[in-house]
């Protein structure tokens, strides 16, 4: 069951479960709507019963009881307790962890890089774009920047890309959950260079806008969550 605090990929590394798998089991289309108290299915977990043992399930599941200790950390006896998750074949945290590429070392040394801007210019926040910005209302609240075609996104904080995927309002749309679960969601960067799992650098560019063919704009929106709530943009952490 969700926590204050937590969030779907901090869930996701905790029980070693790849983000697209945990999203999948659960039907969930906007990661942003993660709310306390909301029951979150765990794919690839044995839920301990009465009377299990790592042997009785690793002959459930057709493996071994070493590699269930090697997937769930576990050294000498062990005690299930009942209401346990076990990790079992298919779902490991190595394979969460591995999911994790460590780009930055790369995006130092590519071109976009060259770009990337410190936390504050001149007293001013850094954002994604350039341009002219206005605060949007409704449901989802944040702010839209009209840029131009061909101008790149970049990330206003560091972090681990948790989600890219197309939304109906913003289009392709990005977010950044930084250390400190902070969630930055860019939409409207129709060409993305980044994947879910990849760790990007503050200032690194993360994709690029589109001119959309309804309005002949080019525009981002963003926004910024903290425990599922929407923030002020130009307060969020930069760097």
């Amino acid at each position: 069951m969700v926590q204050k605090g937590d969030t779907l990929y901090s869930i996701a590394h905790e029980f070693g479960v790849r983000l697209d798998l945990l999203l999948d089991a659960n039907d969930i289309e906007d990661p942003t709507s993660l709310a306390v108290g909301t029951p979150i299915r765990i794919p690839g977990a044995h839920t301990v019963s009465k009377g299990d043992t790592l042997w009785s399930i690793s002959r459930a599941y057709e493996t071994t009881v070493g590699v269930l200790r090697e997937l769930n950390g576990y050294a000498g006896d062990v005690l299930l307790q009942v209401g346990n998750l076990v990790i079992v074949p298919g779902a490991s945290r190595s394979v969460a962890v591995d999911a994790i590429q460590d780009v930055e070392a790369g995006l130092a040394s590519s071109p976009e890089s060259q770009t990337a801007t410190p936390s504050m210019i001149n007293g001013v926040p850094f954002w994604p774009i350039e341009g002219i910005r206005s605060r949007r209302g409704g449901k989802i609240s944040g702010t839209e920047i009209i840029g131009r075609d061909g101008d790149l996104v970049y990330a206003v904080s560091a972090g681990v890309v948790v989600w890219n995927a197309p939304n109906l309002s913003f289009g392709r749309t990005v977010i950044v959950e930084s250390s400190d679960l902070y969630l930055y969601l860019y939409g409207g960067a129709e060409t993305v260079a980044v994947e879910i799992g990849q760790r990007v650098a503050a200032g690194a560019s993360i994709g690029s806008l589109t001119l959309n063919p309804n309005t002949g704009e080019a525009r981002l929106f963003f926004t910024v969550y903290r425990d599922g709530e929407i923030i002020d943009a130009e307060l969020a952490p930069r760097g």
